[in-house]
């Protein structure tokens, strides 16, 4: 009986050392492609309401994946978002797509670094103040053309 027990106490025992070297290496990977060149943010939501510029459209992850290279992009080009650029894989980051006057479809995201509870996957989470731990992206998807606002100091 104590064979038997043994036995399976060792394949119980492979499982969870399967299951967490899975995890972390993909936690690893999520986090190195954090930097902008894969595109994907572990840590996002895409809200397909209430975004200050009115979403009229949902952005594929394909479509927030070019957004993500855009930015960090963007980061890289101006010495003055060197701070953000360093921090960019610890930002959170809402994404909603809307569409302009002239029919042209943007994809707006609103960044931020901390924790505030779940909430934010589901709702907008819109900041005044806050500098540089704040801050937002418009990526126009016809020209590429991207603007990046930091929030102002309190």
């Amino acid at each position: 009986m104590s064979k038997l027990l043994l036995i399976i106490l060792s394949i119980v025992l492979v499982v969870a050392i399967i299951l967490l070297a899975s995890y972390f290496l993909k936690t690893k990977m999520v986090a190195n492609s954090e930097t902008g060149k894969s595109g994907h943010r572990e840590e996002s939501a895409v809200l397909n309401k209430g975004m200050l510029k009115n979403p009229t459209w949902t952005p594929s992850e394909a479509e927030t994946a070019t957004f993500e290279k855009a930015v960090f992009k963007k980061l890289e080009s101006d010495k003055i978002f060197s701070q953000i650029k360093n921090k960019f894989d610890l930002y959170k980051c809402q994404y909603s797509g809307n569409t302009d006057e002239k029919g042209v479809r943007w994809i707006n995201g609103n960044y931020f670094l901390g924790d505030f509870g779940n909430n934010w996957r589901t709702e907008p989470f819109l900041v005044n103040d806050g500098g540089e731990a704040f801050f937002q992206a418009d990526y126009n998807t016809v020209t590429g053309e991207i603007t990046i606002m930091v929030n102002g100091q309190a």
